[in-house]
């Protein structure tokens, strides 16, 4: 009996898993950035809305903050902060890495979370008449935030019983995402009702629990890399917890109202903010995702374009100055400039790169000097014992193994000098096992 054929839908996975990550974290910061100038309005409005009730004795630094705008720049400044920190660490994950699944969810994470727990897309729906698009997407990086506790760091749910939490937390994002008006929404996760914020509480407190559980199976790499980032996750949850918490205890009315309507969030900020740059320091020191590329360039070329910056603009002025009372104002000043910030572009990247690695990356600067000195003994040096030991030193300072073993095989003639030594040793090196 012939066997009735199979329908095959040709689907690039890879591909199409990429292109979603991508579609995913365009919208989330496009419709952030969007919404900055709505955002400052609001903040702005809120001001006005305070200024008349500010208390003669509410104090010079109260008063300060609401007037001259101090309140809606701070304000925005923070959350601005707070993106693009995460923003950083998101990229620091993904980076080289877009055929990861583990490494773009965890990128989509540190995108949607802080998306979504800032007020600045709020300020776009009341703006923009967005309405439910607004909720689905928050919603979105609420789950996000939720599925980071329940799969940090390896992205598999561990214990199995997280899978039951990660589906539920799925239906009742789903649900507030489609109607964000709604009471139970958590649009604003600052301005829910009792009820509502202990649902949240109980989400952000399994998780954690979750990862004590996780945590004691890892092993002792994994617990350094992971137990920095906890730890300012679990700050930031406290500090969440205090701050809501507050509001339900302070007067409806009076100085204490004022100040707490003005501090209390970004009082949350200055506590969460410190989850970013706590995962980009376990990334950096202790390989988790091997984030050091990233820190590398960013050390590197942050300032290197600060000085070439520096040197153009300066150029620029000097020469001006010595131009104008010979051709007044001419574009020579312009074009030297420019040759001179593209003439000093290759030295200052190298003393730059020298510089970083020194402070920075010391054990790989220190390998690569070890290799170079290496270099220069075997093409100077004929002793076989001499050149020998040097090896063995050279493969302990850069790999650091527990045990070297040095096998050179035995040839029918002797070598008469370095380079035939050097022959030997990298064909040796071909044939050998290596160290162990």
């Amino acid at each position: 009996m012939a066997e009735s054929p199979r329908i095959r839908f040709l689907v690039d996975r890879p591909r199409v898993e990429k292109g979603a990550w991508l579609a995913f974290i365009a919208v989330m910061l496009g419709l952030f950035v969007i919404s900055i100038p709505a955002r400052y309005e609001q903040l702005t409005d809120t001001v006005r809305t305070l200024l008349p009730s500010l208390p003669p004795d509410g104090g010079p630094f109260l008063t300060w903050f609401v007037a001259d705008g101090a309140y809606a720049r701070v304000v925005l400044a923070l959350e601005i902060l707070f993106v693009a920190a995460f923003s950083f660490t998101s990229t620091g994950i993904a980076w080289g890495k877009t055929n990861d699944r583990r490494a773009m969810f965890f990128s989509a994470v540190f995108i949607g979370y802080p998306v979504w727990v800032t007020p600045t897309l709020d300020a776009l729906d009341a703006g923009g008449g967005l309405g439910g698009a607004i909720g689905v997407i928050q919603a979105a990086g609420l789950q996000l935030a939720i599925m980071f506790f329940l799969l940090f760091p390896d992205a598999r749910f561990v214990p199995r019983w997280t899978r039951f939490s990660a589906a539920g937390w799925a239906i009742y994002n789903l649900v507030w995402g489609l109607w964000p008006d709604a009471w139970f929404s958590l649009v604003d996760p600052f301005h829910v009702p009792v009820a509502i914020f202990a649902v949240l509480m109980t989400g952000w407190t399994t998780g954690l629990v979750a990862q004590a559980i996780r945590f004691r199976a890892l092993t002792q790499t994994e617990r350094h890399q992971t137990k920095l980032v906890l730890a300012a996750v679990a700050a930031a949850v406290a500090g969440y917890g205090a701050v809501y918490l507050t509001g339900t205890v302070v007067p409806d009315q009076g100085t204490a109202r004022l100040a707490y309507d003005l501090y209390a969030v970004p009082i949350f900020w200055v506590l969460a903010i410190p989850i970013a740059f706590a995962l980009a320091v376990s990334m950096f020191r202790h390989q988790l995702f091997d984030f050091n590329l990233i820190v590398k360039r960013t050390l590197v070329y942050g300032p290197l374009t600060a000085i070439l910056g520096l040197t153009y603009l300066g150029s620029v002025a000097v020469l001006q100055l010595l131009f104008h009372p010979v051709v007044g104002k001419s574009d020579w000043a312009v074009a030297g400039s420019t040759l001179a910030a593209a003439a000093l572009f290759r030295p200052a990247r190298a003393r730059i790169q020298g510089f970083i690695d020194r402070k920075f990356f010391r054990a790989r600067y220190d390998a690569t000097q070890a290799v170079g000195h290496l270099t220069s003994t075997l093409r100077d040096d004929v002793d076989l014992g001499t050149i020998s030991h040097r090896l063995v030193e050279v493969v302990r300072e850069t790999l650091q193994p527990s045990s070297v073993t040095l096998w050179l095989r035995p040839t029918h003639s002797p070598a008469r000098n370095g380079d035939e030594v050097l022959g030997a040793l990298r064909e040796t090196a071909s044939s050998s096992p290596g160290p162990t």
